[in-house]
């Protein structure tokens, strides 16, 4: 099996993943820190402004919510660097057995059924892989019974081109006989003819 040398197999599929993924990770982001801000809006405004310490705790508490959206904040640019790694990663674990499928597919255009297709223990296409294979076995068996029939009718037909000359040497034999070979060598060349096309 080839190892794949770039990370990115189908980079429209994946590029498409890691941006979705990413974005859902900012909306998280935006919505938490819109709850911190909210959150303190709200217990502010249910504050009492009228005291001598009331303004002091305000201020720790406007600064609690500030402290806060800043840890997500750089929370999120922290995560962020490891979000985008593990998109790549996962949409490498689903694109990499695509890229083998395609080789596969590939060869079976092209009549070779000798190659497996393999995933690795991890991969996601575990059954799949097992389903190909049985065509494969399949196909290659077919193709087998094909070239056994073709040689069985190539031989019949050289048998019967050589009965025809022994015929068409030796005059005492009726002229139809020769004929009834020939119909019989043309009848069974039609069908030889379509299974070496396929």
């Amino acid at each position: 099996m080839e190892r794949r040398k770039n990370v990115v197999t189908f980079k429209k599929f994946q590029m498409k993943y890691m941006a979705l993924t990413v974005f859902i990770a900012t909306l998280i982001a935006i919505f938490s820190a819109g709850a911190v801000y909210i959150t303190v809006s709200l217990f502010i405004s249910e504050f009492d402004y009228r005291g001598p310490g009331q303004t002091l705790v305000m201020r720790e508490v406007m600064a609690l919510g500030h402290h806060i959206n800043l840890t997500i904040l750089i929370g999120y640019l922290v995560v962020f660097p490891l979000i985008t790694v593990f998109c790549l990663y996962m949409s490498h674990r689903i694109t990499g057995p695509l890229f083998r499928l395609k080789d596969v597919l590939i060869n079976i255009e092209n009549g070779q059924y000798d190659e497996k297709f393999v995933i690795r223990g991890a991969d996601v296409l575990g059954e799949l892989a097992d389903e190909i294979n049985a065509v494969l076995l399949h196909l290659k068996n077919q193709k087998s019974m094909q070239k056994q029939m073709i040689e069985k009718i190539d031989n019949q037909i050289h048998l019967l081109q050589s009965a025809i000359s022994d015929v068409s040497d030796n005059p005492s034999q009726s002229g139809q006989k020769v004929s009834e070979l020939n119909q019989i060598v043309q009848a069974m060349q039609e069908p030889l003819d379509y299974l070496k096309k396929k």
